[in-house]
């Protein structure tokens, strides 16, 4: 995230990307394996702990299932490239 970008406009684009591509995944789709070429690159930081606590949020409000795939889900998109750790 850019220091002239605003967190919350930030987070709200970043929130619905991840919840369309989720529910297409939890349809039984996947995942683009290729990626277009980037033409914007937006850097944001989650702790372990604040992961945890989302994992631990799906668990409590759709269940076991559910946080499993959407676990499932974040490796699959780690392991494309979809999301880069830093």
């Amino acid at each position: 995230m850019g220091a002239d970008e605003d967190f919350v406009e930030v987070a709200a684009r970043a929130t619905i990307l991840i919840r369309n591509v989720y529910k297409k995944f939890i349809k039984g789709g996947r995942p683009r394996t290729t990626l277009k070429k980037k033409t914007l690159e937006v850097r944001t930081k989650y702790t372990q702990k604040a992961y945890q606590i989302v994992l631990d949020t799906i668990e409590v409000k759709y269940g076991q299932e559910v946080k499993e795939k959407f676990e499932k889900f974040i490796k699959s998109l780690l392991k494309g490239g979809g999301l880069v750790p830093h």
